[in-house]
């Protein structure tokens, strides 16, 4: 599994993180004194490198939460504090190439070392809070689009796209009424919510009651509808990395379904459903973790075949990785979301490199596709050069 494959990369990241930090103490504190503060911050800093796995083996219950809440917002310290002790090092090893100076031999002086420490520190606080801030701001994001088909439903529909909840420790119900209300804002006509709704464990929510609650809110003239994404399945979970153990094919917790029903979304996996009059949406399971005993999910053109393609077909599928095949099989939209747009940088700058099609719209032939940032967060409840977001696609009709 890939936690393994990275343990002791992450293990030697924080060794190295902690030889810089204590390393800087002991440029503020001097040689004599720094002791004892150095024992302090360093057992400090090992307690926060292992709450992800505290988290893990601690029994369902509220310690547990507030756990998995700390060690998801302490691996984005983390990375940013390892990014900086890479670019540290990086820029060591240049001045000792340029100077000719020894490997041992100190490259700052002290002053120095002690104002470029407090610096990083100041920043990465200041990025990590202003992330934690920005993560639960959430913006609407309109498009307007155009199907080359006549609609008995209306001649102009606003579609609502919503993605990537995350229902966890950190997302709960006041974080689910924050996105209700961007919704009904939008006014909509039809909700699509395009998976991710949970991150893998069900336990992990304190009240379910109260997050049904807020979903039963949402305003919508035709309905909301929802298909599942790769974390919609009941995983173990460490740091963000699943373990699919002994379940060669992970499947969705009945809760989790359950949870959907009383909230009043209409799920689809694998399936057709029409809103309105004569709008055909229809639901895929997901790609990599379908939630199926084979691990199998149906094509784009078998969920076609045999409807009316004179009506509007709409295509929630979580992760924008089949857009070409739904072209293929007549859908007229796509509604994704899975790649956060990277979630916080430098992630974010990746996203155009790793997917085809990784945020915003575009055009298929006859088909538009969407994807969404999304509306939550996975893991830190940071967001860097990302927004949460709820789109509003204004569609009109031939």
């Amino acid at each position: 599994m890939l936690v393994y494959i990275l343990a002791p990369f992450y293990f030697a990241a924080c060794f190295l993180i902690q030889k810089h930090l204590t390393a800087w103490t002991t440029a503020c504190c001097g040689d004599k004194n720094s002791k004892p503060l150095n024992i302090i911050v360093s057992v400090i800093f090992m307690l926060c490198a292992l709450l992800p796995v505290f988290a893990f083996f601690w029994p369902v219950s509220p310690v547990r939460r507030m756990l998995s809440t700390a060690g998801y917002f302490w691996f984005a310290i983390f990375m940013y504090a390892a990014g900086a002790c890479i670019l540290l090092f990086i820029i060591a090893l240049i001045i000792r190439k340029v100077r000719k100076l020894p490997m041992k031999a100190p490259v700052f002086p002290r002053g120095l070392k002690i104002v470029l420490g407090a610096v990083i520190i100041v920043l990465i606080t200041r990025t990590c809070i202003y992330g934690s801030i920005h993560a639960r701001d959430i913006k609407t994001t309109c498009y307007d689009a155009h199907i080359f088909k006549k609609c008995e439903t209306a001649k102009q529909l606003d579609i609502v796209l919503i993605s990537d909840i995350h229902l966890s420790s950190s997302i709960g119900a006041d974080e689910t009424a924050n996105m209700v209300d961007a919704i009904n804002k939008a006014d909509p006509d039809i909700v699509c919510i395009t998976g991710d709704i949970y991150s893998n464990s069900f336990d992990d929510l304190a009240d379910p009651d109260a997050i049904v609650n807020e979903f039963r809110k949402i305003k919508s003239r035709y309905g909301v509808y929802a298909c599942y994404g790769n974390h919609d399945v009941d995983e173990p979970i460490l740091a963000g990395f699943t373990f699919s153990g002994s379940k060669k094919h992970p499947v969705s917790d009945p809760r989790m379904d359950k949870l959907i029903e009383d909230s009043g979304i209409v799920l689809l996996r694998d399936e057709v459903t029409t809103a309105g009059k004569d709008t055909y949406i229809i639901g895929r399971r997901d790609e990599e973790k379908p939630g199926t005993a084979d691990g199998s999910r149906m094509t784009a053109s078998e969920l076609t075949e045999g409807l009316d393609m004179t009506r509007p077909v709409i295509f929630l599928d979580h992760e924008p990785t089949d857009l070409e095949n739904c072209e293929k099989a007549g859908a007229d939209m796509v509604l994704s979301g899975h790649t956060h747009n990277g979630q916080f940088a430098p992630l974010t700058l990746s996203v155009k490199y790793v997917w085809e099609h990784g945020i915003g719209e575009k055009k298929y032939g006859n088909m538009t596709s969407f994807v969404t940032s999304g509306a939550g967060y996975f893991g830190p409840a940071v967001r860097i050069g990302s927004d949460a977001e709820v789109v509003k696609i204004t569609t009109t009709f031939e």
